[in-house]
């Protein structure tokens, strides 16, 4: 057998790929393999790989072309799992079937692998050996309270012991009974250690699996010998965050793995490709979940990225590239992606030029941008307007991404107008206001109940409302405060583009949590604005999970002209609030000595949200008008 170092044949020019056989064998045997260029386009059938690289320092020996060479561990077990035993099989796996030690190629297949995963019969999820024996037990609790959720058993109506109680009269009566939730007898203590597992494996943290799952047509999960269809792993993330009863039965360790990763990749990614024929497509429960999903918010190229943050990969430059194989990366009236892969361009350069080919698109991507104290001191290098994609700060607020229209972009389908000299980005806007009083930053432990508790912030941002108005009145009136406050902190919880009825089902549900949360201060402040009904568990959770969410990281702020809004948590008196022609959502900037501005970051303003200020300055309402603002 030859020792002699394994040289690829180079590939012809075009969409072509290099496709593994593998030849047949028992587990245990050797892995035996040949590399095949293949034009994509009219390849044969096969199965692609999705893995993780593992330790480069664990490999194991196979045979390729008659050569020795070595492969990861991972990757070795995968390859195992996925081979015939009675036929070759056709696959792909990019460790093997792209040379890295050419990085002209390897740009060239980065470019290339939407459509080798896209085009694959099946993607072979591979999440590594089951050592401890538990994949059967989560996969059975997995499929066991998946069924359960659909078919609506999670609970049933059970009668109370020792309770003699009837309903109606005669042949006509029943005993009255409870709502009981049959999760505990589905999932017991050792599917859900299993479960957390199961979500914890390293699979679930790796930015490239992201795109190589959501192009499939078809994904089946593999860990140990066992398997389970891919969709009822992410059926299972979406339950787990919003079923009640399953939500109760996971327990905080459970939902705090499935809220991280896994939600991110579910919610920004896999639920986006909108693939027809595609695992998600052809899944009632995932396929109406994308379409609610793409009715409440913008999904655009920069969801997507958002999703990057919360993955790893050993090159920084992945956090873009492993994403240009998604349909929103295509630009606009052109087959070609948002930016090529290109692994001799640096990090700055590469996020300069992503941030510049979006802003043709739309602003939006000016939401994740995670600036610090130092990143908006003027001598800065970084402009102050382009993410860092690969870096995820959780002291920032999270990303606005609701179907918000402050600049009137999507309901009248227009482009932002964005020049680009040098990293100076020069848009139009509406600078409206400027911040007059803030919060202090709120953060996560405020939320805590045990600690100081939202019923404290909330009385916090009221208080800030109420000396705001000793020096200029705020600028929705007494009868619309209410809503006003309510849907500032919760950021529109039940949508105010609904009309009164659900207007004032906001205020009622917000200042029931008020008195829940801080009887004292409702009692002495809010109780005036009434309150008709009490909140169900779920609505006080779900408001509750609103306010957490939109607040944390954030400073509720008052400006000099009477508006209300969350902010960054760097703003500071001061700073301009603006409309930028293009973004959905209105901005905080910083000026700068020399008529130009410096991102801080992303708001909430009511008033604002759908493009009230647009429409007054068309019509010459006031001071209002629309001019170039210079970002650095």
């Amino acid at each position: 057998m030859s020792q002699h170092v394994y040289t690829y044949q180079p590939l012809p020019a075009g969409r072509w790929f290099r496709q593994l056989h593998i030849h047949p064998g028992q587990l245990d045997d050797p892995i035996v393999c040949d590399l095949v260029n293949v034009a994509i386009d009219n390849a044969p059938p096969y199965k692609a790989l999705s893995y993780v690289w593992g330790n480069p320092t664990q490999t194991t020996s196979i045979t390729c072309a008659g050569v020795h060479r070595e492969v990861t561990v991972s990757l070795f077990e995968g390859l195992r799992r996925i081979r015939s035993r009675d036929e070759v099989e056709i696959a792909w796996a990019d460790a093997i079937c792209i040379n890295h030690s050419d990085n002209i190629e390897k740009a060239g297949q980065v470019n290339l692998m939407g459509a080798v995963y896209d085009k694959a019969a099946e993607v072979v999820v591979w999440l590594g050996e089951d050592t401890d024996a538990i994949a059967g037990t989560a996969f059975h609790g997995v499929t066991s309270a998946n069924a359960a959720v659909r078919t609506g058993t999670q609970t049933v109506w059970n009668t109370v012991p020792g309770f003699n109680m009837t309903v109606g009269e005669g042949p006509n009566s029943y005993p009255v009974s409870v709502l009981k939730s049959t999760m505990p007898s589905i999932l017991e203590d050792q599917h859900l250690d299993a479960i957390e597992k199961l979500y914890q494996l390293p699979w679930f943290t790796r930015v490239w699996v992201l795109q190589e799952v959501g192009l499939a047509t078809r994904a089946t999960a593999f860990w140990g010998d066992k398997f389970i269809d891919f969709s009822e792993l992410v059926t299972f993330i979406h339950f787990g965050m919003s079923d009640e009863d399953l939500i109760k039965r996971l327990g905080q360790g459970v939902r705090d793995v499935l809220s991280g990763p896994p939600y991110y990749a579910f919610w920004n990614v896999w639920s986006t490709y909108d693939k027809k024929g595609g695992w998600v497509d052809t899944d009632p429960v995932l396929k109406a979940f994308t379409t609610v999903l793409a009715a409440d918010c913008n999904i655009d190229f920069v969801l997507v990225l958002e999703a990057s943050r919360r993955f790893d990969a050993t090159n920084p430059l992945d956090h873009v590239f492993a994403f240009l194989g998604h349909p929103k990366a295509l630009m606009p009236n052109t087959d070609g992606t948002l930016v090529q892969a290109d692994y001799g361009m640096s990090l700055t350069e590469l996020h300069l030029l992503v941030a510049s080919s979006l802003a043709q698109q739309s602003l939006n991507f000016l939401v994740q941008v995670q600036n610090n104290t130092e990143s908006l001191e003027p001598s800065h290098l970084h402009p102050s307007w382009v993410p860092q994609w690969h870096i995820n700060d959780k002291s920032a607020p999270s990303a606005f991404w609701e179907a918000w229209d402050a600049s009137l972009r999507i309901s009248r389908q227009s482009s932002p107008v964005a020049r680009l000299s040098g990293t100076e980005l020069t848009v139009r806007g509406i600078m409206f206001d400027s911040v007059d009083l803030h919060t202090d930053t709120m953060k996560e432990k405020d939320f805590d109940r045990f600690h100081y508790g939202p019923g404290a912030l909330i009385e916090q941002c009221w208080n800030l409302t109420e000396s705001a108005a000793q020096s200029a009145p705020h600028v929705y009136g007494d009868d619309k405060a209410p809503l006003a406050f309510a849907s500032t902190l919760t950021c529109d919880y039940r949508s105010s583009r609904s009309g009164s009825e659900t207007d004032q089902a906001l205020v009622e549900d917000f200042m029931q949590y008020a008195d829940i949360t801080n009887e004292d201060f409702y009692g002495k402040k809010l109780k005036r604005f009434g309150v008709t009904y009490r909140l169900i568990p779920m609505q006080q959770r779900f408001l509750g999970t609103k306010f957490h969410n939109y607040g944390s990281n954030r400073r509720f702020f008052t400006t000099k002209g009477g508006y209300w809004g969350l902010g960054p948590p760097l703003m500071r008196r001061g700073d301009v609030c603006a409309v930028l022609m293009g973004g959905d959502v209105p901005f905080v900037l910083r000026p700068t000595d020399d008529g130009r501005f410096r991102l801080v970051g992303q708001a909430y303003m009511y008033g604002v949200m759908y493009g009230e200020l647009v429409t007054k300055a068309e019509m010459g309402e006031g001071t209002l008008g629309i001019r170039e603002i210079r970002l650095v």
